[in-house]
């Protein structure tokens, strides 16, 4: 009974889940309406829709016992009560403690059913609930600004949802025609049980005749008259055979094509418009201008277009850096605008487009500052790029490749949300796993990133080759060309292989090698040529040379499981029609074989010989138990450290003391974090010294003091992650 109990309540967790998706999307989206320009209507209809689904939302609270967001709810339904009476537009600040809320809801709601909820997010639904009733009884409680803080959990990973307990919206016309597919099959079924019958009457027939074999020859019957018998058998029964095989061959075209309709129905039951993952995206845009003092519109073209499901949720986080990155590195603030003669408000544009056969395009766009070519091209010279030039010599269409090479940023600060180098890598890579592109386009006071992707996530097809005597899928989509190679067209140039193909000298690796197979004796090729297959990432190409380029066609690809699932270079296993499993290739992966050798060595192998040699870190805090967290966390991961009370001592410490960098809290007697940082870039024997800010401020004000003082990262104690310190200090010393 228990069980069942248990199981019922994860089914209503489940629906409930999805139902306060909806309602907090309607409430955030109609609120939003009393910024828009364009607003000069009556409230009256936006408060009855944003009432009606703050009511909706506290019903289904109450009915699976998420008591949080029952009151959030409550008091939020008051509020707007209040308003719906007066008919009035609620001014700003009473509108930034409602979005306040619809975002303390989208956080209750992901964490829906957790028994022992997070005691910073019950201690913010229960401020949340007094903010807002403070603010019905006239109170004059401070206004629940944004802030970065709520940035950050926009963009983070969303809490996993067990498959079992996730649903799909499906159009009530796809699901008929499913089930009309589905009747359809019956016949298929019911055509190969006649079928399995027929061959049974023939074997048996068969059988027969190889029992009355013998016996004809035992009664002494002529041998003419019992192979003609046999003659006529025969040819009776290879009629039989014709006809059944014919039989079988419409059947299986019939089943092929039922298949092939049912795969695509099936996948247009996964497809959503794009305008479904662009919901939060105002929200979203709100905050992060909010935070940072900016201004813009958000304009979104042709969400109609219908997008797979899995594309849309795995290029949510990428779309999320973009808009982000037109924030934080594109749109000016008010005072710049104006003094570039360019509209006060700023405007980014969400574009979907299809594009060809099964493609889509998005394309996110500002009217903002441009990439700045110099700074692109310093970052990569600082991060010792190969191929990287120095800032006097930069080119965009240089800086467009690079801006998406990990570690790129041209930020000034490194923050909690950004200046990691990170996001636009993820951009590419995700829209390359997905079989897309990703490039940029940007002029003096416009950028554009464009993302190329499939419509829906197709059936693979595979090109199979052999190397090392073992056979391996690569997908088609990682392929720019197959090819062979003549004698001579491979060779060697400055201690690495090349092939000259097509006009083009291409970096070559033999896919053995790649892969760390043996060599059989007598497999690979050699400087005599041999076939090759190209692979492309990033803006660049790697040659694979095989001993075999089989054949294209489709494949049935299945995961690796747990213990294989980070096995460098493997997507999955790819089953043939014959049955015959064979592993499936990343290229990609691969192609990192050839960039690491020329690439310097990670930020992690850097921390690594850090640690060796004893880095010291100097922390500046005034706090005894913030200095001792920092100092316990640093020495454990390998470091020297040494502790001043304040900014003065740690200025001090440093004359006589050299250290490899400076942690410092802000707020301390004496001498600020500030100062501090000041005073170390005005010496010219410490001014090259990594300088991180650890700080419970918070403001826009105080960032921008990091940045103008020159601090290389700017932590927040409120979303302090000890990870992230320590990468942070890898990456600086």
């Amino acid at each position: 009974m228990d069980h069942n109990a248990d199981e019922f309540r994860k089914k209503l967790l489940t629906t409930f889940r999805s139902e306060a998706e909806d309602h907090i999307m309607e409430l955030g989206s109609w609120l939003l309406k009393f910024e828009a320009p364009a607003f000069s209507d009556s409230p009256a209809a936006i408060l009855e829709v944003v009432f009606r689904a703050a009511h909706s939302l506290k019903g289904a609270a109450r009915a699976v016992d998420e008591k949080e967001t029952e009151a959030v709810c409550q008091a939020l339904e008051s509020v707007l009560a209040g308003l719906k009476k007066d008919n009035i537009v609620p001014e700003a600040g009473l509108l930034d403690r409602l979005l306040g809320a619809v975002r303390t809801l989208e956080e209750l709601a992901a964490a829906a059913g957790v028994e022992s909820k997070a005691p910073a997010l019950c201690r913010k639904a229960a401020e949340t609930a007094a903010g807002l009733e403070a603010a019905l009884n006239g109170a004059d409680a401070p206004a629940a600004q944004p802030r970065t803080g709520a940035l950050k959990s926009a963009c983070e990973e969303p809490r996993p949802v067990p498959a079992e307990q996730q649903n799909v919206r499906v159009p009530l016309a796809a699901l008929e025609s499913l089930l009309r597919q589905t009747e359809e099959m019956l016949a298929c079924k019911l055509a190969a049980a006649q079928r399995c019958e027929d061959m049974r009457g023939l074997t048996g027939d068969v059988r027969l005749w190889l029992k009355k074999c013998p016996a004809t020859a035992a009664d002494g019957a002529p041998a003419r008259e019992f192979i003609e018998t046999l003659r006529v058998f025969l040819a009776g029964l290879e009629k039989a055979q014709r006809g059944l095989l014919h039989v079988l061959e419409q059947d299986r075209r019939a089943l092929a094509s039922r298949i092939d309709h049912l795969h695509e129905d099936m996948k247009q039951t996964m497809m959503l418009p794009f305008a479904t993952l662009l919901e939060g995206f105002p929200l979203f845009l709100r905050e992060a201008l909010h935070s940072q003092g900016k201004d813009a519109e958000l304009v979104l073209e042709g969400t109609e277009l219908a997008v797979d499901r899995r594309i849309l949720q795995e290029m949510k986080d990428p779309l999320l850096h973009l808009v982000r990155n037109a924030v934080d590195h594109g749109i000016e603030k008010h005072e710049e605008r104006l003094r570039k003669n360019k509209p006060p408000r700023g405007k980014i544009v969400i574009s979907v487009s299809k594009k060809g056969g099964n493609k889509a395009e998005i394309t996110v766009s500002d009217d903002g500052a441009g990439i700045d070519a110099d700074k692109v091209a310093a970052a990569a010279v600082k991060l010792g790029l190969p191929g990287a030039e120095a800032p006097a010599k930069a080119d965009m269409p240089r800086a467009e490749s690079l801006i998406f090479r990990s570690g790129i940023s041209t930020s000034p600060i490194i923050t909690s949300i950004s200046g990691r180098g990170l996001g636009l890598a993820i951009v590419r890579e995700k829209a390359e796993r997905l079989g897309g592109t990703a490039e940029v386009e940007t002029t003096q006071g416009k950028t554009i990133f464009r993302v190329v992707l499939p419509l829906t996530v197709s059936t693979l097809r595979g090109i199979l080759v052999e190397s090392g005597g073992e056979i391996f899928a690569v997908p088609v989509a990682q392929v720019e060309r197959v090819g062979r190679a003549a004698r001579g067209d491979v060779r060697t140039v400055e201690g690495r292989t090349v092939i000259s193909s097509c006009g083009r000298t291409i970096p070559a690796l033999n896919l053995r090698e790649a892969l760390g197979l043996a060599d059989p004796a007598g497999s690979g090729p050699g400087a005599g040529g041999g076939q090759f297959l190209v692979a492309a990432s990033g803006g660049e190409s790697t040659a694979f040379m095989v001993d075999r380029v089989m054949m294209e066609q489709e494949l049935l690809v299945k995961g690796l499981g747990t213990p294989f699932a980070k096995a460098r270079g493997a997507a999955g296993a790819a089953v043939l029609g014959s049955g015959k499993v064979v592993p499936m290739l990343n290229m990609r992966d691969l192609m990192e074989t050839r960039r690491g050798s020329s690439a310097p060595a990670p930020r992690g192998a850097g921390g690594q010989r850090a640690r060796e040699r004893k880095k010291t870190i100097l922390v500046a805090e005034d706090s005894i138990t913030a200095r001792t967290l920092l100092k316990n966390i640093f020495e454990a991961a390998g470091y020297e450290v040494k502790t001043a009370v304040d900014g003065a001592a740690a200025f001090e410490l440093l004359r006589t003391a050299p250290c490899d960098m400076v942690i410092s809290d802000i707020d301390m007697p004496k001498m600020t974090g500030f100062e501090l940082t000041a005073r170390i870039r005005a010496d010219k024997d410490l001014a090259d010294l990594p300088v991180v800010l650890v700080t419970a401020l918070d403001s826009d004000r105080d960032r921008e003091k990091g940045i103008d003082a020159d601090a290389n990262a700017y932590i927040v104690k409120s979303r302090f992650e000890q990870s992230d310190i320590l990468e942070i200090i890898e990456r600086l010393i």
